[in-house]
């Protein structure tokens, strides 16, 4: 998968969860920046994550990421893992 199209589905994952269709994230992003991101919001982008992406995220993985860039690095690693 491309970067631009991982970035594109990923946002777009980000963008329903929070029902914001505007939405523009970049890497450096961080939780606390974006409207509406939550606890709660934040389990269901990375279930949702999980499932667009045919990926797995260990608890320990998802606890570790700390801004929209290392979501998108350890997507990506994920896939290529599963090549």
């Amino acid at each position: 998968m491309e970067e631009a199209e991982l970035y594109a589905a990923l946002v777009g994952v980000c963008r329903q969860v929070l029902n914001a269709p505007g939405l523009e994230i970049s890497d450096e992003h961080t939780a606390a920046e974006i409207p509406g991101y939550d606890s709660l919001a934040h389990i269901e982008i990375l279930v949702r994550s999980q499932q667009t992406f045919g990926v797995k995220l260990s608890a320990l993985e998802a606890g570790q990421i700390a801004n929209f860039g290392e979501l998108k690095d350890l997507i990506r690693r994920k896939l290529a893992a599963a090549g």
